[in-house]
């Protein structure tokens, strides 16, 4: 597969993005074009940090018992397994190349949030814990001619298999929608696909590949601050581990190879000079990540937040008194 003469290296992202809208991908990837203003990446920082703790860690969780707090205190039973020390340090590893936006935070917003990273990992350990699953690498790059991607975990299960775990954080999550749909999903079925890569790398036996499992966290919202491991305990949200199984997986092989093929076709779009108003575009898909898109104005004409020429009127507004648009419309 990706026998392509191309240098273009395909990612999740890459792909996700193209498939969602081609004129942001020609924009970005092709023609380089210069962004109305840099996407604002501080809400993707939130899941750096925990990533980067897990890699850290090799999630191995550490053990702090609360001590009773006093008469009539209610006991809580789970330790704390995420270090102070160690978060902090992940923290700082992160922060030195972390977005203008986040650097110029100020100091409650940093201590609130390194709170609430806390007690998200706090809630992924308390499910780690019980799940059995031993951590035998983290980031492990699959890296081909034509495709870049990294594995966020492999784990070894009580049986000898290994499964490649997906990472993720979220506000909020629908478990009930992802186990209807995950096994279809285009990430997962791309690391099932290099599976034998993995393999390679790591020295494991193909043959116990047992699948993929996505291991979603949802974020705290807690915003009192308090002693840490008291926080972190106290305010633990909700932990998914959804279990997808090497025989539901789609090999991605061919989705890779058309996804090439398109690539193939847009640079010579580019070579020929083709402007990226004739690529077309998804207007559904302007606020991704509920964000405007940082190409708007290649698509509407001017930045987003200056004045389009539409006008909108509310229950509290004064319409004016003269109108031009029937003079306009004569």
């Amino acid at each position: 597969m990706i026998s392509s003469p191309s240098s273009f290296r395909l990612s999740y992202t890459n792909i996700s993005m193209q498939k969602t809208c081609a004129r942001k991908f020609y924009l970005k990837y092709l023609l380089k074009a210069k962004p109305d203003a840099e996407e604002d990446q501080s809400a993707f920082f939130f899941g750096t940090v925990f990533h980067r703790y897990l890699e850290d860690t090799l999630h191995t969780p550490c053990k702090v018992n609360l001590p009773s707090q006093g008469k009539g205190f209610k006991t809580i039973e789970v330790p704390c397994y995420v270090s102070k020390a160690q978060l902090d340090k992940s923290w700082d590893a992160e922060f030195l190349e972390a977005p203008v936006s986040v650097r110029e935070w100020d100091t409650k917003k940093i201590e609130v949030t390194k709170l609430q990273i806390g007690a998200c990992l706090q809630t992924f350990f308390v499910r780690h814990v019980n799940s059995g699953l031993l951590c035998l690498a983290c980031e492990v790059e699959i890296a081909l001619k034509n495709l870049i991607a990294y594995v966020d975990v492999v784990y070894e299960d009580a049986s000898g298999g290994w499964w490649i775990g997906d990472l993720k954080t979220a506000s909020t999550l629908n478990a009930q929608n992802l186990q209807a749909t995950l096994h279809k999903n285009l990430q997962l079925s791309i690391y099932a696909t290099f599976r034998n890569e993995v393999a390679e790398k790591l020295g494991l036996d193909v043959k116990k590949f047992r699948g993929v499992r996505y291991l979603s966290t949802t974020k705290s919202k807690a915003m009192v601050v308090r002693p840490f491991e008291e926080f972190v305990v106290k305010n633990m949200s909700e932990s998914y581990d959804i279990v997808v199984p090497n025989t539901l997986l789609t090999d991605a092989s061919n989705l890779l190879d058309e996804q090439m093929e398109t690539v193939e076709i847009m640079e010579r779009m580019k070579e020929e000079g083709v402007p990226a108003s004739r690529v077309a575009c998804n207007y559904n898909a302007c606020f991704d990540f509920f964000r405007p898109c940082p190409f708007w104005s290649y698509c509407y004409g001017q930045k987003f937040g200056e004045d389009s020429g539409v006008k909108v009127y509310t229950t509290q507004s004064k319409y004016p008194t003269d109108t031009v648009i029937e003079d306009e419309l004569v």
